[in-house]
């Protein structure tokens, strides 16, 4: 150390010029590094949801559970497996090992989900890291006014959604609380009888004519895509003139649904009831991808959700119920003023107590170049500052002193 030192001093100059390059890197690193409320702390599971509307548990667990289970089992550091198959719905939860390369297991989870043999009645498998930072919103809102949820739902859906959307960094937008949509089959028992139509005869087309499921891969050795048939309706009329059965007259004619049955789309009985300030509201929640910066990505979406409500009727307001950054900024706020308190208080102890100009200034230079450092560190490794590394950085000032005392 001592010649470290006496090699430090002679060239008093290379010194100086990797300080300044210290500092420049470190003050870099502040500015450009993300902060967040806690460390982005991802866990090692996959999980795939399945959603089987009217399928028993029994049917869920035969038909989609077991399939997924054999189409993920050979996945390459898969720990465990558990799933569940309750009524309408499965999840397969995949484990593995801290440290595992958790964006090549979910895009092998993925990969493997797509050419499953489930269920044609089940939806597409959603496939997604279990992240907290990810889950949790950045901000979250609330549109609210004079008018129907319909309404509100509508704004939201065409003016606000597609707008937050284009911001960086943002990797879902989900509106909360409006009135869901269905399709509704009436049948006319008597003209059902008359034309010798049945109900599971009409439910059987009906499934047939809405499915969507894989039909094998493209493509040649090495570069194969996998390829999914989907079949669905668009609308009421593709319905209403869908074939299910032939009238026994002479000539034989066709019987479609609307002979037999009436198709309207009607609102979907609401399980919550969502009000601001006491007026009907829809909810509005954001979340980021994991690389993107929380305070960012919630100042932007803020701005964009203020520059948005300006454009709206009259007697319609966007409140911002939850915003990350500010609990962020106010931590890290909290924690830098205590840190350079701390450090101010120790390079004046060190200067009254020892009564040295010269060990004070050494300190003074010392706890800062030494932070830019950290930072700089962090930035590099991919770290984040959050309440847990400014913690770390605020406790480290008491031993740079000590160690600046001594030098």
């Amino acid at each position: 150390m001592s010649r470290f030192i006496e090699l430090s001093l002679k060239r008093a100059s290379v010194t100086l010029l990797i300080a300044l390059a210290l500092v420049a890197g470190g003050v870099y690193a502040t500015l450009n590094i993300n902060q967040e409320l806690t460390p982005d702390l991802e866990f090692p599971i996959v999980t795939v949801i399945t959603q089987a509307p009217g399928a028993a548990a029994e049917d869920v667990a035969e038909q989609v559970t077991i399939p997924l289970e054999t189409s993920i089992g050979g996945v390459s550091g898969l720990r465990s497996l558990n799933t569940v198959s309750a009524d309408n719905v499965s999840i397969v939860v995949a484990q593995f090992d801290f440290g595992h390369d958790m964006l090549q297991a979910e895009q092998q989870i993925a990969s493997g989900v797509t050419g499953a043999p489930i269920s044609d009645t089940a939806s597409t498998p959603s496939v997604s890291r279990l992240n907290l930072n990810q889950t949790l919103p950045v901000v979250q809102a609330s549109l609210s006014g004079d008018l129907s949820v319909p309404e509100l739902e509508r704004i939201a859906l065409q003016q606000i959604e597609p707008e937050i959307r284009t911001i960086n960094d943002v990797q879902n937008v989900d509106v909360l609380g409006g009135l869901a949509r269905q399709v509704v089959i009436r049948f006319d028992p008597a003209e059902m009888r008359a034309r010798g139509v049945t109900a599971e005869q009409i439910a059987g087309i009906l499934r047939a004519n809405n499915i969507s499921a894989p039909a094998g891969g493209i493509g040649q050795a090495g570069d194969s895509r996998p390829v999914r048939v989907d079949s669905g309706f668009e609308s009421i009329e593709e319905i209403e003139s869908l074939v299910v059965g032939l009238e026994d007259a002479a000539p034989p004619r066709v019987v479609r649904i609307r002979d037999v049955a009436t198709v309207e789309t009607e609102d979907f009985p609401a399980g919550s009831i969502s009000r601001t300030n006491g007026l009907p509201s829809v909810g509005i929640a954001v979340t980021k991808a994991q690389d993107g910066n929380t305070v960012d990505v919630s100042n932007q979406v803020v701005e964009t959700l203020e520059e948005i409500e300006r454009g709206l009727p009259d007697g319609v307001q966007i409140d911002i119920i939850l915003d990350q950054s500010v609990f962020i900024e106010e931590a890290i706020t909290g924690l830098s003023r205590d840190a350079l308190i701390g450090a101010a208080g120790a390079v004046l102890a060190v200067w009254v107590l020892l009564l040295s100009f010269r060990s004070a200034i050494i300190a003074g230079v010392s706890i800062p170049l030494s932070v830019l450092f950290a930072i700089m560190v962090l930035y590099f490794q991919g770290f984040t500052l959050n309440i847990l590394t400014l913690g770390g950085l605020a406790i480290a000032i008491g031993r740079v002193v000590d160690d600046s005392i001594v030098v």
